[in-house]
C-alpha cells in the first residue's frame, strides 16, 4: 500500500510539473506572437515615415543615395569614442577612460596629454567631480587635410571638428557649462585587432565659443 500511495504522489507531481510547463509553454507563445505582431507595426510605421518625411536637396545635386564609405564611418566612429573618452566621465570612470583611450594616441600625442589627464584625474576625485559632453550633430564636420609638417609621410591625415556644451557636474548639480569646439586630427593607422578603426589620434585641441 505504501509503494502504491508514492506511486500515487510521484504521478501527482508529474502532471502538475507537465501542467506548468504546459502553461509555460503557452505563455512564451503568446509572447513571442506578441513581439511578431510588434515589430510587424514598427515596420510599418517606419515605412510610413520614410514615405512622409521631407527631405531637403541640395540645390545642384545630383539624384540619388548618398551611401558613407566603411572608411568615412570608421572615422566617424573614431571621433566620437575619443571625444566622449576623454569628455564624458565621471570621476570614477576616468583614469580607466583615459587608460584605455591612450592606446589610440602617436606617442607625441601621449607625451603631451598624459601630464595634463594624470592632473584632471586628480582633481576629479578631490572634488568628486563628473563631465558631460553633448555634442551638437550639426556641426560635425570631418574633412581630409595635407601631412603636417611633423606629420608621417605617405599616410593620410583628417580633421574632425564638432561642437558642443562640456557640463561640469558635483553631485546632480551642473557647476558649469561651457560651449566648446574639437578639433581632433586623425592620422591613419593599421586595422588590427587591438585598433578595429584604423586611426589613431595625432593632435588635440580645444576653442572656447
Amino acid at each position: 500500500m505504501e509503494f502504491i500511495a508514492r506511486a500515487g504522489s510521484f504521478i501527482d507531481r508529474s502532471h502538475r510539473v507537465a501542467g506548468f510547463f504546459l502553461i509555460a509553454s503557452i505563455i512564451l507563445a503568446f509572447i513571442a506572437f506578441s513581439l511578431v505582431q510588434s515589430n510587424s507595426t514598427l515596420a510599418r510605421e517606419v515605412e510610413r515615415i520614410s514615405r512622409t518625411s521631407q527631405v531637403y536637396v541640395v540645390p545642384g545635386s545630383q539624384a540619388g543615395f548618398y551611401a558613407p564609405t566603411q572608411p568615412e564611418m570608421l572615422l566617424q566612429n573614431f571621433g566620437d569614442y575619443i571625444a566622449q573618452s576623454l569628455n564624458t566621465y565621471t570621476y570614477v570612470s576616468l583614469e580607466p577612460q583615459f587608460n584605455e583611450v591612450q592606446k589610440f594616441f602617436t606617442p607625441e600625442m601621449l607625451l603631451n596629454a598624459k601630464p595634463f589627464y594624470e592632473s584632471r584625474i586628480r582633481d576629479a576625485r578631490q572634488d568628486e567631480h563628473s563631465s558631460l559632453f553633448v555634442p551638437k550633430r550639426n556641426t560635425l564636420n570631418i574633412v581630409a587635410i595635407p601631412t603636417p609638417k611633423d606629420g608621417v609621410r605617405d599616410l593620410n591625415y583628417f580633421e574632425y571638428r564638432v561642437e558642443g556644451r562640456r557640463q561640469s557636474i558635483i553631485g546632480a548639480q551642473v557647476i558649469e557649462a561651457r560651449e566648446i569646439r574639437m578639433v581632433l586630427t586623425v592620422r591613419q593607422a593599421a586595422i588590427s585587432k587591438t585598433n578595429p578603426w584604423g586611426f589613431v589620434l595625432s593632435k588635440y585641441r580645444e576653442e572656447q565659443l
